[in-house]
């Protein structure tokens, strides 16, 4: 085809004149001498997006693009818990546990299992979630000396 004719077509395309020059093989200042020789050609203006795409061609990968990027995100935030599958406000919604929604988030950000968080009961001020240690004294019954068979355990937190 003529250099003349597929630069006319391309420019009524909508084409810019960097993907000219790039198709056809010549620098950009170059495209613009050889331009300057051909009469009545007159540049569409570009329906390029931000992208560098033009829309008609975009949009089909966008959207599925997009689907693919809503689906492995669904799939991050996804937990099961008890056999019931979702994320962790619609969990927290189903099972309605004893704690609120914020303490459940901030237990699970904190490195708690999801199970844990949820079902875990709701802490006094000041109360460790770990479990606590408990000191035993073993009281001797006054009447045995070397047998703990009748010992009182005391404890203390």
């Amino acid at each position: 085809m003529d250099l003349e004719k597929q630069i006319r077509r391309m420019a009524a395309r909508g084409c810019s004149k960097a993907e000219v020059a790039r198709f056809i093989g010549v620098s950009s200042p170059k495209l613009a001498m050889i331009c300057e020789h051909i009469e009545g050609l007159v540049w569409k203006p570009s329906k390029l997006n931000a992208v560098g795409k033009r829309p008609e061609e975009s949009l089909p990968r966008l959207a599925a693009n997009l689907v693919k990027a809503r689906a492995a995100r669904k799939a991050s935030l996804t937990h099961t818990v008890r056999g019931v599958t979702g994320t962790v406000e619609e969990l927290w919604a189903h099972f309605k546990p004893g704690v609120s929604y914020s303490t459940v988030n901030r237990r699970v950000a904190a490195g708690m299992d999801l199970r844990e968080a949820m079902f875990l009961p709701r802490q006094n001020k000041g109360q460790v979630l770990e479990k606590v240690k408990t000191k035993a004294k073993i009281k001797q019954n006054p009447g045995s000396r070397t047998s703990t068979a009748g010992a009182v355990i005391e404890h203390r937190a």
